[in-house]
C-alpha cells in the first residue's frame, strides 16, 4: 500500500514538473517573440518620420517573422503596414512596405494620368489591393517617388476596366501607348491588366467590392472580349499578351 501511494506521489510530482517546464518554455518563447516585435517596431521608428505601434503578428517561425504595425500617418483599419525579419547566417535582415503607403496616392494619380492619356477618362482604375512585403529591403528610407516607381521591388500592379465603346482592333495601339509612356517616365510595372466591358449597367456599378465578381463573370463568359495582360513594363523582360 505504501509503495502504491509513494508511486502515485512520484507520478504526480513528475506531471507537475513537466507542466512547469512547458509553462516556462511558453513564457520564454512569448518573451522572445515580444522582444523581437519591439525591435521591429523600433526599426520602423528609427527609419521613418512617423510613429509606429505593434498591431498584430503575421508570420512566425525560427528564421522568419512578419508583423503588422500601424502608424500615426496611416492608421486606417485596412492599412496593413508589414515589417519583416529574417535571420540569414549571422545576419539579421529587416524589411517593410512603408513606401507603398507613403506613395499610394501619388502612384494612383500617376497611373490615372497615364491611362487618361491613352483612354481618355472612360475607365476605372483599381490599384493597391495587395501591397507587397519587402519593398524597402533595397530602397532607401528617403527614396523619392521617382526612385519608387522605377524600381522593380516596388511591385506596382493595377487593373483597369474600360467603359463600353472601345474598339478591340485598337488594342495594339493601346499597348504601344501604355508602354511608351511608362518607359518615358522610367516606370516599371510588375503587372497590368486591361479589361473591356460591354455593359454600361455593370460598368457604372463597378467598384472595389464588386471587382472580383466582375472578373469571375468575365472569365466564365464564352463571348468575352480579349484582355490585355502586361507584365514587367519598362523592364528588360517585359511582355504583352492579348487573350
Amino acid at each position: 500500500m505504501m509503495s502504491k501511494t509513494r508511486g502515485t506521489i512520484i507520478l504526480c510530482l513528475s506531471i507537475f514538473m513537466m507542466i512547469g517546464v512547458v509553462g516556462c518554455m511558453k513564457n520564454d518563447k512569448s518573451e522572445m517573440d515580444n522582444s523581437l516585435d519591439e525591435r521591429m517596431v523600433d526599426y520602423m521608428n528609427a527609419r521613418y518620420d512617423d510613429t509606429f505601434y505593434f498591431k498584430e503578428p503575421y508570420i512566425y517561425n525560427k528564421m522568419q517573422r512578419e508583423i503588422c504595425v500601424r502608424s500615426d500617418k496611416f492608421s486606417a483599419a485596412d492599412d496593413y503596414i508589414y515589417v519583416g525579419y529574417e535571420k540569414v547566417g549571422d545576419s539579421e535582415i529587416f524589411c517593410d512596405n512603408y513606401l507603398y503607403f507613403k506613395y499610394r496616392k501619388q502612384t494612383t494619380a500617376f497611373l490615372e494620368e497615364v491611362l487618361a492619356e491613352v483612354f481618355g477618362y472612360d475607365f476605372k482604375l483599381f490599384y493597391g489591393d495587395e501591397p507587397g512585403i519587402g519593398t524597402n529591403r533595397i530602397l532607401a528610407a528617403g527614396a523619392s517617388f521617382e526612385d519608387y516607381i522605377s524600381n522593380w521591388i516596388s511591385d506596382i500592379r493595377f487593373t483597369a476596366v474600360l467603359a463600353p465603346g472601345y474598339e478591340i482592333d485598337d488594342r495594339g495601339i493601346f499597348a504601344k501607348k501604355i508602354k511608351d509612356i511608362f518607359v518615358t517616365h522610367k516606370t516599371i510595372i510588375t503587372s497590368a491588366t486591361v479589361h473591356f466591358c460591354d455593359d454600361y449597367v455593370v460598368y457604372d456599378s463597378l467598384d472595389k467590392e464588386t471587382l472580383n465578381d466582375f472578373l469571375i463573370s468575365y472569365e466564365r463568359n464564352e463571348n468575352k472580349k480579349p484582355t490585355l495582360d502586361m507584365s514587367w513594363i519598362g523592364a528588360e523582360k517585359e511582355s504583352f499578351d492579348w487573350r
